[in-house]
């Protein structure tokens, strides 16, 4: 990771490994009959690690170009046009929905009882990211909840 297109980010954090001896991490934990374990099974995306420094260098690196032309980061943030013309507000693994009134790219995923998200406002020049290592957890409706928040939006609370 630490060539090609992430070298160009300072100092990124993130690494691979299968040890779970690793200090400072949070590994994602599930609960087993009353008792709290260690997830196994680890596959490719299990099993890359990332800090929430190295999400914000990825965004810094995407917002200052320098892992992305301005070209290629307009064609993913623009709704795909598909065959029968109409378009659509998913491209390139980023939703282009708004959130709270303003223009969002947001991403969401969940692998092993981690559950992540992150919500880019280009114009607002705002990125929320949320982690979590414990499942359930919601972490997309946290972000919007920050960003109501952020943008002075009146707060509605997650109801269950």
């Amino acid at each position: 990771m630490k060539k090609g297109s992430y070298a160009k980010m300072d100092a990124l954090l993130c690494y691979t490994s299968e040890k779970r001896t690793l200090l400072n991490i949070g590994i994602a934990d599930e609960l087993n009959d009353a008792l709290w374990g260690m997830m196994r099974n680890t596959t490719a995306d299990g099993s890359i690690y990332l800090t929430i420094l190295d999400l914000v260098k990825w965004d810094a690196a995407i917002t200052q170009k320098k892992l992305l032309t301005g070209a290629s980061i307009n064609l993913m943030t623009t709704p795909v046009r598909l065959n029968n013309d109409n378009t659509h507000d998913y491209d390139f693994a980023w939703f282009l929905n708004p959130i709270n009134k303003h223009k969002a790219q947001s991403h969401s995923g969940g692998w092993q009882e981690f559950n992540s998200y992150i919500a880019r406002f280009p114009d607002d020049k705002l990125t929320i990211i949320i982690l979590t290592n414990t499942f359930p957890s919601k972490p997309g409706l946290i972000a919007q909840d920050i960003a109501a928040i952020y943008f002075d939006n009146q707060l509605q609370l997650l109801k269950k």
